[in-house]
């Protein structure tokens, strides 16, 4: 199971892709967006202790799980 440190460095990145694309690929038209989740309440994720998963939620911002219905499908900009 991640870790915090792993989330947040993928975060970090994904973050840092996202600011770096649009100097890239603006003169193209493209526009660039990124969703940067935090921990879904999926099975796994349930089966997990309360304890634990309260400790995730409290370095959450929103200070929740997120919801599968929430997250699925992502964003699509037609």
């Amino acid at each position: 199971m991640p870790t915090p440190l792993d989330r947040q460095t993928a975060s970090a990145a994904l973050i840092g892709v996202t600011r770096h694309l649009p100097g890239e690929l603006g003169p193209y038209a493209i526009t660039v967006y990124a969703l940067v989740q935090g921990r879904i309440a999926t099975p796994p994720v349930r089966k997990v202790s309360d304890a634990a998963n309260n400790t995730m939620i409290g370095v959450t911002p929103l200070r929740c799980l997120g919801e599968t219905s929430e997250v699925a499908g992502g964003w699509l900009k037609p």
